[in-house]
């Protein structure tokens, strides 16, 4: 839109008119929608911040609504007072108030890193739209020549620092989910090394409880044969005593 309004500066032609009286405003309304959509994804905002998810979609609704009043206005009616109204006064107002808003959420969230970026963007985007609006309601006011002097040309400018914040903003936000990301997988890879190693030593455990139910049977098994052999050998003895005829049979036999 910068570049546009440079070229159709001065210019009088069909299509600049166009462009002064509607196609300016309805990118700008569309494309500020579209931001709110995208910030309400960027920031997450339905599950981590529910104020600002109710704020950015009332201002979704309320610049369609705007676009769609305009337009009605622009090619139904005559009523360029009416249009002047909502393009310069309504809209840019309920918008700065948004900002305010959203200033004064910034500043609550001051810990959190990407909000204090943000915060800077915004409060940029503030200052020259609320220049840009001055110029609206009071065109006597000094100003600067050319482009620099113009209202919308100023809240395009602030626009832009404000996204140039924002993208710093993005790449933050990326940067610390890339991290995030990393260490996500390094738990994982850690949390299965864990699990494997408790797999090893469960086998393990297993293995020697085995080597131990087998040596306790056969433990078992052999304290059982020797009292086996001492019963029988106590019973032989006993025999023997009990038969001295067969003892003696028995020495001379060897």
């Amino acid at each position: 839109m910068v570049f546009t309004k440079k070229f159709y500066f001065q210019r009088s032609n069909f299509r600049n008119f166009f462009y002064e009286e509607y196609l300016d405003f309805f990118l700008q309304g569309a494309g500020i929608s579209f931001y709110f959509a995208f910030f309400i994804n960027f920031l997450e905002t339905r599950k981590k911040h529910p104020f600002l998810h109710r704020l950015y979609v009332f201002g979704i609704g309320f610049l369609v609504i705007i676009l769609t009043l305009y337009t009605y206005l622009h090619y139904g009616t005559q009523n360029y007072f009416a249009e002047q109204l909502l393009e310069n006064y309504v809209s840019k107002v309920v918008l700065l108030l948004m900002l305010v808003i959203f200033l004064i959420y910034a500043l609550k969230k001051w810990d959190q890193p990407l909000f204090r970026i943000l915060f800077w963007g915004n409060l940029l985007f503030l200052i020259f739209s609320l220049i840009s609006l001055a110029i609206v309601i009071r065109p006597e006011i000094p100003r600067l020549p050319g482009l620099l002097g113009n209202s919308l040309v100023l809240y395009e400018i602030g626009l832009l620092m404000e996204l140039t914040f924002f993208l710093v903003a993005l790449t933050y936000k990326n940067r610390i989910q890339l991290i995030d990301k990393v260490m996500e997988s390094e738990r994982l890879k850690l949390e299965n090394e864990r699990k494997e190693l408790e797999k090893q030593m469960a086998v393990m455990a297993a293995q020697q409880k085995e080597r131990e139910r087998i040596s306790a049977d056969m433990h078992d098994e052999l304290g059982s044969g020797m009292t086996t052999i001492r019963l029988m050998s106590e019973i032989a003895k006993n025999k023997l005593k009990d038969n001295p005829f067969s003892a003696r049979s028995a020495q001379s036999h060897f």
